[in-house]
């Protein structure tokens, strides 16, 4: 020891060299943490700001096609076919960009994506709907084979002979069967009404998966963003809460309009 503490005194430069070199190896290790953390922190706020963008835009989507699939766009379409070809054209795109945003691998994904199918469908129906009414054919029903043109008239009369499947003759039969054609008559004024109503029901489905997904997904970007990990199985518990809650809710909702 008493050699060593000679050894720096006689030789000064070579203490003030270890000390510069000390230095440097200290602050190039802190540089190296202190740049590694920034760049880990700005790619999480990047990850998180893309993300809030995210979900800011397919709440955007799914109220766009909601607002363009009702019975008024499907009556204002029923009057010029080009322009429910554009209109249809605009939903189509709704639809794609919606499922290009969700994760095919996903229950609560699928689920809304099918309850964005199920729309669109539905929608496609109401317009032949509107459109068969507006051709006059709900007045004469099926003096002119105009009304086979719609796919939705050929289920309500499958439907109405209680068959899978449209067949030609159960057209012709009420054609030549004036008590048939009454009762046909009675049975399509309900579909029409029972048709128009399950549009609500559509809607309910799919605002419940989206509303509980959103919550689902901002509480995640959150959770992420502070560096904890999001478990699976903790995913799968808090998603199960979310709909308990959102059900709970909305019978309190449905329960006080009814009182």
């Amino acid at each position: 020891m008493n050699k060593m503490l000679q050894f720096f005194s006689e030789n000064k430069a070579a203490l003030t060299s270890i000390g510069i070199l000390l230095t440097f190896l200290i602050s190039s290790i802190s540089l190296y943490f202190s740049v590694r953390n920034n760049k880990a922190v700005h790619y999480v706020n990047a990850v998180t700001k893309n993300r809030v963008e995210w979900l800011y835009k397919f709440r955007e989507y799914i109220s766009a096609l909601i607002s363009t699939t009702t019975i008024e766009n499907a009556e204002l379409d029923a009057k010029d076919l080009d322009e429910y070809r554009k209109h249809m054209g605009r939903i189509e795109k709704l639809k794609y960009l919606i499922h290009m945003h969700l994760n095919f691998s996903d229950n609560i994904d699928g689920k809304i994506d099918g309850c964005v199918e199920k729309l669109v469908s539905y929608y496609k129906g109401l317009f032949e709907l509107c459109a068969y009414c507006r051709e006059s054919y709900c007045e004469n029903y099926f003096e002119t084979e105009g009304a086979l043109k719609y796919s939705i008239i050929k289920d309500f009369i499958a439907k109405f002979y209680e068959v899978p499947a449209f067949k030609a003759e159960m057209y012709y039969h009420l054609c030549n069967n004036p008590e048939e054609n009454e009762r046909f008559r009675v049975f399509f004024r309900q579909e029409l009404s029972n048709y128009v109503k399950q549009r609500n029901e559509y809607i309910e489905e799919l605002l419940r998966h989206v509303r509980v997904y959103l919550k689902f997904e901002w509480n995640r970007i959150k959770i992420e963003a502070s560096g904890r990990t999001y478990k699976k199985n903790k995913q799968s518990k808090d998603l199960k809460k979310l709909y308990e809650l959102y059900d709970r809710n909305n019978n309190k909702k449905n329960h006080n309009e009814r009182g």
